[in-house]
Order: structure tokens, then C-alpha cells, then sequence
């Protein structure tokens, strides 16, 4: 993938690619259609939550692939974003995630 680019679709398509895992395999996993897999390698965006459990499957942190490509990333995104949380669901590990998450933000917001 390129330096100047994230497409968080074509990463998750590029590490499961290397995974060996079939579609079938991801999609049971995901709890989604086989359609719905292909629909997650074309995106350029992905809520929460399917990043975490994308993330969780093919055992990779997209959330650091994200939270490293900050700048290139939300150069070609409204700097808008919006997050739903369950917080019924959270673990103290997913609100450091989150709180990395807020402080990269702050910092790219600061810096505008």
C-alpha cells in the first residue's frame, strides 16, 4: 500500500489475503454474508466496532494502522467523526483504544 494513502478496505483485504483464511471462513466469523466481505475490502471508512471485530478475527490492530496514518487519513476525510460506543460492551483495553484515539485527534484538530 502507499505511504500517501489509507484505505482501510484495502488493508483488511491485504492482511487477510495473507491470513489464508478463506472468504467463508471471515465471513462466519464476522457473522456477515460473503457479500458483505467484499463490501468491507471497498471501504474507505469503517465504524468502530467492525474495525474492532475485523481486527479481532485476523488477529491485526487496524485501530494503530489508523491512529498511524492520522494525517493521511483524515486529509481525504470530513474532519467530522462521529463514534458509537456500547458502553455495556467496553473492556479497559477498548477505552485505551478510544482515548489514543481522542488524543490523535486533538492533536490533528490543534494543529489546523
Amino acid at each position: 500500500m502507499a505511504q500517501d494513502e489509507l484505505h482501510i478496505g484495502r488493508l483488511i483485504k491485504e492482511v487477510f489475503d495473507a491470513s489464508g483464511m478463506s472468504i467463508s471462513t471471515f465471513a462466519d466469523k464476522l457473522n456477515k454474508e460473503r457479500t458483505d466481505v467484499y463490501s468491507i475490502f471497498k471501504r474507505r471508512t469503517m465504524d468502530f466496532e467492525l474495525l474492532q471485530r475485523v481486527s479481532e478475527v485476523l488477529n491485526h490492530n487496524f485501530l494503530d494502522d489508523v491512529l498511524s496514518n492520522w494525517e493521511v487519513f483524515s486529509s481525504y476525510h470530513s474532519p467530522q467523526i462521529h463514534i458509537v460506543i456500547d458502553l455495556n460492551r467496553m473492556d479497559n483495553d477498548q477505552w485505551q483504544r478510544i482515548l489514543a484515539l481522542i488524543g490523535e485527534i486533538k492533536k490533528v484538530a490543534s494543529g489546523m
